[in-house]
């Protein structure tokens, strides 16, 4: 029989609560809506919501418990699957505490302005390979799902990854303090969230207070090819080392060569002096950057790296983050999760490997980068010269940002703007052809994935009419 993840008891003491009942979880959420079946709730209050409203359904709905601050609508104050915290938000934080204080797992921390999901999911796959692994799931990576991501961990992990994100200065220290990790990775400096910071050199700082909670004689790992990894250098405790990455002089895991392909990339490098080669189903030199710290980070935790590299090299693209599909003689490269200048440069080499069938295009579909400041316009704008440096074929825009990349290409390139992504999606049909290769990016909250929707619901509409027939 499966351990639990919680008693009530072992949360009561975690969490300075009381409960009348005695109980335990298999799981921790916070949404009433997600499969609760042995789950503790924890009603969480937000700027619009207040998760005391939804105990009664989350208890009906299977949670085993609830964690609240006052008791639920429509419940009994006696009621013995409720624990009483005195504020429900950091009582999910004391929880995920006692979660890595219980822990013998060796813990690694990743952030960056770029790859920091997807290197997370290559560390997650290589450590899944040599003994259980918890990573926090999706974008759980901000002020509640770290802690809750803690929460979740069960007591027998043997490795754990945590991606850690931020808008502003402030945010990553709190959080590196309640994951204490082994380890701590930044993947790169490069502009993003601008808004909330005067430079670059304000950014890197705000990634670097990730080493506040490095346990002793911890480790930093950094990219050597970084112009900011020097600054970052300065900010690692003198109780830790640093561990570089990249293919400059100086790295730890130094690239020695790589080969990028439509569909893969082959990486060689050496590790302490020692030589070694892996190879990856994901596309794109930033993959092979994001593999550099991922290997390093799977050395340090004495890893073994054949068994590990081999496990990574079976590591599907993401949805969002470069996952293919074929949709009416058309390939669709979706990378609609997010999008930065530098994410977005990548994206334009990515489609570069495509190859389209004979007289194919490679389309590029851009929604606006948001959260760039003063200089958003300008960045978008700057983005031609990299789009036409890489021979790409056409491009499509949605939003008022997205109009400046267009308006900076010759005319021969532009193809079609609206004003957002539904506007765009509305005029699926006229996107690209078949045998074109489109490729799909934009900041999150543009929806550019609705893009990637309408091409599947064509192809779904294609599909019903040949079979009508």
């Amino acid at each position: 029989m499966r351990e639990p993840l919680w008693t009530s008891e072992a949360i009561s003491v975690a969490t300075n609560g009381r409960t009348t009942g005695s109980f335990s979880v298999n799981g921790i959420s916070i949404d009433s809506r997600q499969q609760l079946h042995g789950d503790l709730f924890v009603a969480i209050v937000g700027n619009r919501f207040d998760g005391h409203g939804y105990v009664e359904t989350a208890i009906k709905a299977g949670a085993a418990g609830a964690m609240v601050h006052e008791t639920p609508p429509g419940m009994s104050p006696n009621d013995p699957r409720l624990i009483f915290v005195n504020n429900t938000f950091t009582a999910l934080q004391d929880l995920g505490r006692a979660a890595r204080s219980r822990s013998k797992a060796h813990v690694v921390a990743i952030t960056g302005s770029v790859g920091k999901t997807g290197t997370k999911e290559m560390l997650r796959a290589g450590f899944e390979s040599i003994g259980p692994c918890h990573a926090n799931e999706g974008n759980l990576n901000n002020h509640i799902g770290v802690p809750l991501s803690l929460a979740r961990m069960p007591s027998n992990t043997k490795f754990a990854v945590f991606e850690l994100g931020m808008n502003h200065s402030g945010e990553i220290c709190a959080l590196s303090k309640l994951v204490n990790p082994n380890t701590a990775i930044i993947t790169r400096i490069a502009p993003a969230h601008m808004e909330s910071f005067s430079s670059i050199e304000a950014v890197a700082d705000a990634k670097a207070e990730i080493f506040a909670g490095l346990t002793p004689k911890g480790t930093a790992i950094l990219n050597a090819d970084d112009p900011l990894t020097e600054r970052l250098t300065a900010s690692v405790p003198t109780h830790s080392k640093t561990f570089l990455f990249g293919k400059n002089e100086g790295a730890n895991v130094k690239l020695l060569s790589k080969k990028l392909f439509e569909n893969g990339s082959q990486v060689s490098a050496q590790i302490s002096q020692k030589p070694i080669s892996w190879e990856l189903k994901l596309t794109g030199a930033h993959w092979v950057q994001n593999s550099l710290a991922v290997v390093a980070a799977l050395h340090i935790a004495g890893a073994d790296l054949p068994i590990c590299t081999r496990a990574i090299s079976q590591l599907e693209p993401l949805k969002g983050r470069g996952i293919r599909h074929r949709l009416c003689g058309i390939d669709v490269i979706d990378e609609s999760y997010n999008a930065s200048p530098a994410a977005v440069r990548a994206a334009f080499k990515t489609l570069a490997l495509s190859k389209p069938n004979p007289g194919g295009k490679r389309v590029f579909v851009l929604g606006d980068m948001l959260e760039l400041g003063e200089s958003a316009a300008a960045d978008h704008a700057e983005l031609a010269k990299e789009f036409l440096a890489s021979r790409l074929d056409r491009a499509h825009g949605a939003g008022p940002l997205a109009l400046k990349f267009l308006e900076a290409l010759p005319p021969k390139y532009r193809g079609k703007w609206a004003m957002n992504s539904d506007e765009l999606a509305s005029e699926v049909d006229t996107l690209a052809d078949a045998g074109d290769v489109i490729l799909v990016k934009g900041s999150f909250s543009t929806n550019m994935s609705k893009i990637v929707a309408a091409l599947e619901a064509r192809q779904l509409r294609a599909e019903s009419q040949t079979h009508a027939v």
